[in-house]
């Protein structure tokens, strides 16, 4: 029997990691997305993904004045999910592509962002409730690309944030606990109502709890202050120079944990 290569093991391992992240997003006329991710020194479990979804909605026809009459229409729906699962290693690493690939599949049958974190939570506790992984984080959202309403669900992820084109923020929170972690979980969600320019943005607590050599976390009001800050340039823009800017505070080359960030803008 062939004798296995743990550095071989963990090189395979990455790039399918890195794989994942390369996936190009489904393309719209007006949504732009930039997104990133840097890898720790060791195999992290933050991964994101795009759905591209179409289905058909009733909408009320307003040309009859008086008259209340409903069209069959079909709409394009944009997916995004970011996540982070637990712990590190192999067996995250595994957990992550195993996670990306549930959201997905399950994104394609529903543009409900709670009934998607319903479902994926129940395969994955039947997955890694006898793991070593306890847990995975992720937000949801799904956006009509025509209405652009935003639906989102969050399952103890951090809350994306809504940066508005008149610089203000919104926190873009609901209650839900963790995937995997219980099998019976129900999640809620909200939505809101996007407008040209508004920005979401996505990240992973490997931004805001990178820490410089006085154990100083970056935060999320300096977070705040440099998407602000950049809020005049392209998604790609001010995505670099988020990172440079953690990179600057935590003065380090190697992360400890993954950092990654997703910007979705309307244009």
């Amino acid at each position: 029997m062939k004798e296995t290569n743990p550095l071989k093991d963990l090189e395979m391992a990455r790039r399918v990691q890195q794989a994942l992240l390369q996936v190009e997003p489904p393309a719209y006329p007006n949504i732009t997305i930039a997104r990133r991710c840097i890898p720790a020194s060791h195999l992290g479990g933050d991964f994101y993904t795009f759905i591209g979804n179409s289905a058909e909605i009733l909408i009320q026809n307003p040309k009859t004045p008086g008259v209340i009459k409903y069209e069959r229409t079909t709409q394009n729906f944009l997916g995004i999910a970011i996540g982070d699962v637990a712990g590190h290693g192999v067996s995250s690493a595994l957990v992550m592509a195993l996670s990306s690939g549930l959201l997905d599949k399950i994104g394609q049958t529903t543009t409900s962002p709670a009934l998607v974190l319903e479902k994926a939570n129940q395969d994955l506790h039947r997955f890694i409730s006898n793991s070593d992984i306890s847990h995975v984080t992720a937000f949801y959202a799904v956006l009509n690309c025509q209405s652009k309403k935003l639906s989102f669900a969050r399952a103890g992820h951090h809350p994306a944030l809504l940066l508005r084109d008149g610089g203000t923020f919104l926190e873009l929170d609901t209650p839900g606990t963790f995937l995997g972690m219980f099998s019976n979980e129900q999640y809620e969600e909200s939505f809101i109502q996007l407008e040209d320019k508004d920005r979401v943005v996505l990240y992973t607590d490997g931004i805001i709890e990178a820490q410089n050599t006085e154990h100083e976390e970056y935060g999320i009001d300096r977070m705040k202050d440099c998407l602000l800050a950049n809020k005049h340039k392209t998604s790609e823009e001010t995505l670099e120079a988020l990172f440079k800017d953690v990179q600057a505070f935590t003065n380090q080359e190697n992360t400890k944990d993954d950092q990654t960030v997703v910007i979705v803008e309307i244009n």
